[in-house]
């Protein structure tokens, strides 16, 4: 996992729980003496037993975390990345290009970095379909990105989200229409 997300993670927990919060999750999974850089990867179970020691201090579920992070780390990612976003996009023109433009950037600027495999379809004008793989198993992350896009480009009443596990359980499809 890329670095970004622990810094964005530590900044979420410590704006939402408490700096102590922070201080303390690490060292309950035996992270305490880690510092999290934004330029590189870290191992995903890191991030995993993060969010567990979160679930634990505030009685969330991982989903619950996940997706208030996702939501969280949105307006920070849409900075970080303004360079390669078009600015005539949407909620739906975003999600449709997030594969091709966003995580390609991801993965040439950031040698070993991973990101989840986005295979997205534009299903309709006013519709896209994104399958989401990853051995992480992080959906809901992408279930708050979603949301804090579509609060970002205004469509927040307008844009219906439906999150549905696929039958492998490898991955899960978000069907975004207006």
């Amino acid at each position: 996992m890329h670095g970004i997300v622990f810094t964005e993670l530590q900044k979420y927990v410590s704006t939402n729980f408490g700096q102590a919060t922070w201080f303390a999750l690490p060292k309950e999974e035996g992270l305490e003496s880690k510092v999290f850089l934004p330029t590189r990867p870290y191992p995903d179970e890191d991030i995993i037993a993060i969010v567990k020691a979160a679930c634990q201090a505030t009685g969330k579920t991982a989903d619950q975390i996940l997706e208030d992070f996702g939501y969280f780390i949105a307006p920070d990612l849409l900075k970080i990345f303004a360079a390669s976003i078009n600015p005539k996009w949407k909620t739906l023109d975003f999600l449709k290009n997030v594969e091709s433009v966003i995580h390609k950037a991801v993965r040439i600027n950031n040698p070993g970095a991973t990101t989840p495999d986005l295979n997205d379809k534009r299903v309709s004008a006013n519709a896209v379909e994104i399958i989401y793989t990853s051995p992480r198993k992080m959906a809901s992350l992408g279930l708050g990105i979603i949301k804090a896009l579509a609060k970002h480009y205004n469509e927040e009443n307008t844009i219906r989200i439906v999150m549905l596990p696929l039958a492998d359980q490898q991955g899960t499809m978000f069907r975004i229409s207006k």
